[in-house]
């Protein structure tokens, strides 16, 4: 069975022509998961404990931290239990799982890593799997190595999408298609905010949020309509700091889904305020741990036409 529709490295060479075998609908679906989630190298702990796994057939947590350590990447528990429900599919939502499952690439039993034995029989046959699995780790590993995210936590001035900022901040689910302004996530203790700096001009007038820089270190931010520190208890939290806040910046839509990260912030001076839509919404000042640097901070402060 040939599982054309699920995106891949391999899947595009045969549709170029440039290879000539298909994956099957096992095959593609790992394939697909690989390429799709973790060959962008923004965080290398996937890759490793996959590369160990296949190296070993199993391992136990201990051993996947000490891995870590010895690699230098970060290998605190939320960043371990973010990679064990990656690796076991739990992390994705339906629409997802259906591209990239049924088979996960890993189960955990207790405090062991197991590899999957669906992934580990298909890789162990040779041939064109074996071969995309090692190219799609190395990849990824090597992108992670020269692009300063081998720790595997976010890096101020890089670029991520919500689906990447999903993922990074330990995310119990991938809520990235719903993730739209902001959001607080009791899980992970973090809320990211994603800032769009020149609006589109035929967005409705609720949206024409006035969000901008104050300065280098300081965004003038406000909160969704129909908001109010009265009754609103995500935005009270938010003005209350009782989430880390990490904020995420795009000059325009024309930029796509790419938003720069600029760190984590304080809020301060939180107050009701109403747009000139009339809408009722929270005002505050985020103020970044680190000032903007000069260069991005030209290219996303600028309104010139």
């Amino acid at each position: 069975m040939i599982a054309s529709n699920k995106k891949s490295y391999w899947n595009f060479l045969v549709h170029t022509k440039m290879e000539t075998a298909a994956p099957t609908a096992e095959e593609a679906a790992y394939v697909s998961l690989l390429d799709s989630e973790l060959l962008n190298g923004k965080r290398p702990q996937e890759m490793l404990l996959i590369r160990s796994l296949l190296e070993r057939g199993s391992l136990t947590k201990t051993e996947f931290v000490s891995l870590l350590d010895a690699y230098r990447c970060a290998s605190d528990d939320a960043t371990v239990t973010s990679v064990e429900r990656i690796l076991t599919l739990e992390f994705f939502v339906e629409s997802e799982l259906k591209k990239y499952g049924p088979n996960a690439v890993m189960r955990v039993v207790g405090e062991n890593y197991l590899v999957d034995p669906v992934f580990s029989r298909l890789y162990s046959s040779g041939g064109q799997f074996a071969a995309h699995v090692d190219d799609a780790i190395e990849t990824a590993l090597y992108l992670a190595r020269h692009d300063e995210s081998w720790s595997g936590k976010l890096v101020v001035g890089h670029q991520y999408t919500r689906k990447d900022v999903c993922r990074l901040l330990n995310f119990e689910s991938n809520q990235y298609s719903t993730l739209y302004g902001y959001k607080t996530d009791a899980y992970s203790g973090t809320c990211p905010i994603f800032i769009t700096h020149d609006k589109a001009e035929d967005i409705s007038a609720t949206t024409q949020y006035e969000d901008g820089f104050d300065s280098e270190a300081t965004i003038n931010w406000f909160t969704k309509s129909n908001r109010s520190l009265d009754r609103s208890k995500g935005e009270i939290d938010i003005a209350n700091n009782l989430y880390a806040l990490h904020v995420f910046v795009k000059k325009s839509d024309v930029d796509g889904g790419d938003f720069f990260y600029l760190g984590e912030a304080k809020a301060r001076d939180a107050h009701d305020t109403t747009m000139s839509s009339g809408a009722s919404v929270v005002n505050m000042k985020l103020d970044l741990e680190h000032a903007v640097e000069p260069g991005l901070f030209g290219y996303l402060a600028d309104t010139a036409e």
